[in-house]
């Protein structure tokens, strides 16, 4: 009995050391321990880059200078002609290893890396024209907007270099997108550029013409207030053009978060055009008609001869003619009375029409001044009302940098197409000298 009892107990001290090395966790192997040390240094990784995010601060210490250059040159010393003239660059690239990044500094190097080391080296002579370039920068959290200006030492000219570039997501930010990030549409931005830079081109014209009533010691005649008043409506319509307000427009973030254009305003001086600083406000109450005359001037200008012959850049007996197939077209201003004139005849002069009467100036759009028309006229005789030819078109305005004084491009709109121009839809004419 006593030896059962003994296999017993052996029996059960058995079992308890099977279930107790079945429950019993086995011992990590090397590959298992390395693994876990890499994860937890992933994620204690993973932790620091997000804790140094938040702690980033965004200032201008991510800025720095490639060149930053003060310097005065005497030019002709020794001479009745010398000169000094101060030169002062300071050339920004951001710090920051992205392909945006290293890509905006790439340009502004490209734009003036080259200025900068003739300057450094420069005694008496320098033959850049550009005498400053400085930046402004400005910050909404991560998101830098930096501005290069460049000054030119003559006519107090300016030109701008923009960038946009958020260093927390390491991207430059095109116009779009900041167009898009203020949550306007395209058209929306456009629409109240637009109509801003019309406003402030109406300003400077008011004040201009204010100064010119002024300077006249024996009076300003209707005459010169209607020349006045075409050239007003003619910068009118280049500030408003598509090649002066569009999507390139210079773009950034004020520091009040809003869009901020550098655009450029017709004027009646110097250049012609000058930049001038255009704050985009989302929800700003912009009116359908943004092309609506300025009503500086009280008389009724349009029509008139002088007022005509400013908008289509005639003098005296000028015109312009054009071919089209075995026709040619003129039309001018005659000067005599202000009448429009209109000629359609075959190169040998055997089939003519030569048609008078008025010509309105009506309105603009993005692409240049509207005019209506009727010719009721034929060689000084009326013509019935079934014959008379009437209609509308545009008159492209070109921007500043291709402006040919001598050609003019028309675009039919409605009623009479002028010029055959059909599907082409334009016609360039040349100027014919009275």
């Amino acid at each position: 009995m006593k030896k059962r009892k003994i296999q017993i107990l052996c029996l059960c001290g058995m079992l308890a050391m099977m279930f107790s090395a079945c429950n019993k966790k086995p011992a990590d192997t090397p590959a298992a321990q390395t693994e876990a040390v890499t994860a937890d240094s992933t994620e204690q990784k993973s932790q620091d880059s997000e804790a140094t995010e938040k702690t980033r601060t965004y200032d201008d210490s991510l800025i720095t200078e490639a060149y930053s250059i003060e310097k005065e040159i005497t030019f002709d010393p020794d001479t009745e002609y010398e000169y000094k003239e101060n030169f002062s660059y300071h050339i920004p690239q951001l710090s920051d290893e992205t392909a945006d990044a290293k890509a905006i500094n790439q340009e502004i190097l490209n734009a003036f890396e080259k200025m900068a080391k003739k300057l450094e080296t420069a005694d008496e002579t320098y033959d850049e024209y550009i005498n400053g370039v400085s930046y402004q920068t400005t910050w909404n959290g991560s998101l830098l907007s930096l501005v290069i200006e460049s000054a030119y030492m003559y006519a107090d000219a300016r030109e701008y270099m923009v960038y946009n570039y958020d260093f927390e997501n390491g991207t430059r930010l095109t116009n779009a997108d900041l167009v898009k990030k203020a949550g306007l549409s395209e058209d929306e931005y456009i629409k109240t550029l637009r109509y801003a830079a019309v406003a402030e081109s109406d300003k400077t014209a008011d004040e201009l013409n204010a100064v010119q009533e002024e300077s006249y010691d024996e009076g300003v005649t209707d005459e010169m207030r209607q020349s006045w008043y075409a050239e007003e409506i003619l910068l009118r319509a280049q500030t408003m053009s598509d090649q002066y307000t569009n999507m390139d427009t210079p773009l950034y973030m004020n520091a009040n978060g809003n869009l901020e254009a550098i655009a450029r305003i017709g004027v009646m001086a110097g250049s012609g055009w000058y930049y001038q600083n255009i704050e985009i406000k989302k929800g700003e109450d912009i009116p359908e008609d943004i092309d609506s005359q300025n009503e500086s001037f009280s008389m009724d200008a349009e029509g008139s001869l002088v007022f005509n012959q400013t908008l289509l850049r005639l003098q005296g007996d000028e015109g312009y003619k054009t071919s089209q197939q075995d026709r040619e077209y003129y039309i001018g201003i005659d000067s005599s009375n202000g009448n429009f004139l209109y000629q359609d005849y075959t190169a040998d002069g055997e089939d003519s029409l030569n048609l008078s009467g008025s010509l309105r100036y009506s309105g603009m759009n993005e692409k240049g001044l509207i005019f209506s028309f009727m010719l009721d006229e034929q060689d000084g005789q009326p013509l019935n009302e079934e014959d008379q030819k009437t209609g509308t078109f545009l008159m492209v305005v070109p921007s500043d940098e291709d402006y040919d004084y001598d050609r003019l491009t028309i675009c039919p709109l409605e009623g009479t197409d002028l010029f055959n121009a059909g599907e082409q839809g334009e016609t360039v004419l040349e100027r014919i000298y009275g």
